[in-house]
């Protein structure tokens, strides 16, 4: 019983667990004000996404504002507001929504892994796609649902949710998620017509990720790492090049993006906190920062919005562990060890570019 296929109703039912407890969690937001720290740029004080028009709609597709070109996620913000007005709550409300949807996408997105990662027929192209729920049971769906709850409720997103001018990240998660889940049905599909529509329907998802945060440049990094993760077990090297292939048109956009955030960024200055840096401390941070996100997730202590530099022993220190970290999953990858060495491989593309670019001369703020 416990390894035959869990229901529809029954994974709908799971769903809608996962999403409503993450919304109760969270609810405590919707009493929240807005913030005079970026609320006030980004909604309050921001006479372009208080007025709702073809025209001014259009507009926030033409420029930059505050550093970044994030049209799609002003546009949220300008929708908010013809419907909430200047009242916070319907704003938050939108924030909770969207982290409520994104923990789904978590848990169809780890569903979809386990199975392919236990099931060689799956990646080997023997089943289709479409036929995956067969090895959907209960055992993998639990798995699935704790892992999207424990992303969804990790203290670590607070800032997210709460502050509605974390906005962006959401909104690019709640695209950039489905967009990886279109991307691996794509692979693991056998029917040429399915694998071109689920092709395009991630690169879709993916224009829409770029538009609501300029940090999803990494995405297609990322994807590479999919494929070696779903049949990376035998050829890496043709693989790899195969991969690389397959993803330019997400690299396209991606170098369109990246272009407009940098030129978003130009004239800005590079924070205090970079310009205080010896040169030695610059070489080291991307790998400090590396280590020092994961050290946050599995020790949530002391969490603030900014933090102090730190001193030159601990960021030697977390860098020496990134370096060695980094190391053995690129090993790891070479001979096979693939799921715990493509996990750190794909969170170190998608973590690399902000990194750098608070590094770069135009302070680039992709983040």
């Amino acid at each position: 019983m416990i390894d035959t296929p869990v229901r529809t109703i029954s994974l709908i039912a799971v769903a809608l667990v996962v999403a409503a407890v993450t919304f109760v969690v969270f609810s405590g937001a919707m009493k929240n004000g807005f913030l005079n720290y970026d609320d006030d740029k980004y909604v309050t004080d921001n006479p372009r996404v208080q007025t709702l028009s073809w025209d001014s709609s259009v507009a926030l597709f033409r420029e930059s504002r505050f550093r970044s070109y994030t049209p799609l996620t002003f546009l949220s913000h300008t929708i908010d507001y013809a419907i909430w007005g200047p009242a916070p709550a319907g704003h938050h409300l939108t924030n909770l929504l969207l982290h409520s949807a994104n923990a789904v996408w978590v848990l169809l997105l780890t569903l979809i892994v386990i199975v392919a990662r236990r099931h060689p027929a799956v990646t080997g192209g023997d089943i289709s796609s479409t036929k995956l729920r067969q090895y959907f049971t209960w055992p993998v769906v639990i798995a699935a649902a704790a892992a999207a709850l424990a992303f969804a409720l990790h203290p670590t997103r607070v800032e997210s949710v709460a502050w509605v001018s974390g906005r962006k990240d959401l909104l690019m998660s709640f695209f950039l998620i489905p967009s990886f889940l279109a991307y691996m049905m794509f692979s693991l599909e056998r029917d040429k017509r399915l694998r071109r529509r689920w092709y395009l329907f991630s690169l879709l998802l993916y224009l829409f990720a770029l538009l609501s945060k300029s940090v999803a440049v990494a995405a297609p990094l990322g994807l590479v790492v999919i494929d070696i993760l779903l049949k990376g077990r035998d050829g890496f090297s043709r693989l790899l090049v195969q991969s690389i292939r397959s993803k330019l048109p997400f690299l396209a956009l991606a170098g369109v993006f990246g272009i407009a955030a940098a030129l978003a960024a130009t004239g800005h200055k590079t924070n205090q906190f970079i310009l205080d840096m010896s040169a030695y401390e610059k070489i080291l941070f991307p790998l400090y920062s590396l280590a020092f996100y994961p050290l946050k997730l599995l020790l949530p202590l002391t969490l603030t919005p900014i933090y102090a530099s730190p001193s030159p022993a601990v960021l030697t220190s977390l860098a020496a562990v990134a370096f060695t970290l980094t190391a053995l999953a690129v090993v790891g990858l070479m001979r096979g060890w693939v799921d715990w060495s493509a996990a750190w491989i794909f969170y170190a593309a998608m973590i690399l570019p902000a990194v750098l670019g608070a590094l770069s001369s135009t302070g680039m703020q992709v983040w």
